[in-house]
């Protein structure tokens, strides 16, 4: 009693105010109403409804206040338009429904989406059943759907489920409705939020298609397809797949690939190809032939085209193969270029193969500096060989004679038939004098030989070593005069 109201106020300037603005109300015989901010002798804050009136005791004058707190109720206010913004501005169909299913009120997103002119008549008008189609999508009666999910939103607080609505104009679409229980003092109300999501179903459905069409494809398509995660593993593999390794699916999903299906001698390259991809250089797999190995231990050679599969981040996940069995295109490709290299009698190379290998081994002499030599020789009356036993035996003693002389070469030696009954031979890092001795070896054992038919047969030799800066015309001109001489010196003979 007796203390200035100034410490009531939390702040002078609410204390000034009211000072101002209540002597010339009360002054009047009115009564002066505000709400203001004090505080409890604890220092908390509470919102105040004030009554102001002057009283005049004893001849001075003074003041009846009436405080009323109105904190709670503030804040419920507060709480309630709070709500109600969210409400009107959700953009979201939102609908307040009451434990009967009659509808209490609409926000504006919930008019737009059922298509009503204005909140009356939706409230008046419509229940959850007239703004959905008669039967759900499974059959059932709508109404008998809508009290069921009403019922489990009471019981349980809240229920979101899927549902076919319909606008008043006929027009039906999907919607995802959440259903939730607010409890008031007076009882219960359901607060639905429905949102419409055809355009989240369309989308669903053309991954879905889409989806459905890359598996078709992945199984249709005439190639194996195959999947590796980073570590090498498979993780699918189409039909085409399952075919070419002769196993099931389940037996090959989820093996060591490199280690199940690739030879020993191909792994090392191919994991470090593995590698390359699982760090993105892309281009080093590209295109990769190699070995594969299926169930019963056959080899097939199968030609893979390979991409790098990543994640929503960039990250590689994994790698996509489309492998074609090429065993057989290879073989033909390896008999043609084996006809097109090879001598059809007697199996050593032909003149147009000894060719380019001459041309190579010159073009290495010239870079390097290195020797090479080359040994013509020529069969001794080979004539005389088919004219008196036939051709049968005259092609037997070709057969025979480079069957010999190959056993006695170097893995880098070559030999190749250059016409009719002439041979060529070619010595890599070999000067004239190693040439001439391998020549003498070579004469010896044919002399040595029995050939079939014909017991013994001879050959003449010539011997030449490639000089400094010479063409390969100049260096197989010497050698053949080099035959030359030995035939018209008695044959039998290196030269």
């Amino acid at each position: 009693m007796g203390h200035d109201t100034r410490f009531l106020h939390r702040d002078d300037s609410e204390f000034e105010r009211i000072g101002r603005e209540a002597p010339p109300i009360t002054a009047a015989g009115g009564v002066y109403r505000t709400v203001t901010i004090l505080q409890r002798g604890d220092g908390t804050a509470i919102t105040v409804s004030l009554k102001g009136q002057a009283v005049i005791p004893s001849g001075d004058q003074g003041y009846i206040w009436v405080l009323q707190d109105i904190t709670a109720q503030r804040a419920r206010e507060r709480t309630l338009q709070t709500y109600q913004a969210v409400f009107e501005s959700s953009r979201d169909a939102v609908l307040l429904t009451a434990e009967n299913g009659y509808f209490l009120d609409a926000n504006p997103a919930a008019l737009a989406l059922f298509e009503v002119p204005d909140r009356a008549t939706f409230t008046r008008n419509h229940t959850p059943a007239s703004l959905s189609p008669p039967h759900q999508r499974d059959g059932r009666l709508t109404a008998a759907v809508a009290n069921e999910r009403i019922q489990q939103a009471l019981e349980q607080g809240e229920v979101l489920f899927e549902s076919q609505s319909q606008s008043t104009t006929g027009q039906t679409f999907p919607t995802e409705i959440l259903l939730s229980r607010v409890d008031l003092d007076d009882g219960p109300i359901l607060e639905a939020t429905i949102r419409d999501i055809s355009a989240k179903k369309a989308a669903l459905d053309e991954i879905r298609q889409a989806r459905d069409r890359a598996e078709t494809y992945f199984e249709a398509v005439p190639v194996m397809l195959l999947i590796l995660d980073t570590h090498g593993r498979v993780s699918a593999i189409n039909r085409r797949g399952c075919e070419l390794l002769g196993l099931e699916r389940d037996a090959i999903v989820g093996t060591d690939w490199f280690a199940r299906f690739v030879s020993g001698e191909e792994g090392g390259w191919l994991a470090k190809v593995h590698q390359a991809l699982r760090e993105g250089r892309e281009k080093v797999a590209e295109y990769v032939e190699h070995t594969v190995i299926n169930a019963v231990g056959e080899r097939r050679v199968v030609a893979f085209r390979s991409t790098l599969l990543r994640d929503a981040t960039g990250e590689v996940e994994g790698l996509l193969a489309a492998g074609s069995d090429v065993t057989d295109q290879r073989q033909v490709e390896a008999a043609l270029e084996y006809r097109a290299s090879h001598d059809p009698l007697t199996g050593v190379y032909n003149r147009r193969k000894m060719t380019e290998l001459l041309d190579g081994e010159i073009r290495r002499a010239q870079r390097y500096g290195s020797a090479f030599s080359v040994i013509l020789f020529d069969i001794d009356h080979f004539k005389a060989i088919n004219d008196h036993h036939g051709h049968d035996i005259g092609d037997a003693v070709l057969q025979e004679l480079t069957a010999v002389i190959t056993r006695r070469l170097r893995d880098v030696d070559s030999l190749a038939r250059w016409g009719g009954e002439e041979f060529l031979l070619l010595l890599p890092e070999t000067d004239l004098a190693g040439a001439r001795r391998g020549a003498e070896d070579v004469r010896a054992l044919i002399a040595a030989t029995d050939f079939t038919g014909v017991a013994r047969v001879t050959i003449s030799l010539g011997v030449a070593a490639l000089e400094v800066g010479e063409a390969m015309e100049g260096l197989l001109k010497r050698v053949d005069d080099s035959v030359y001489a030995a035939k018209t010196g008695g044959r039998n003979r290196v030269v």
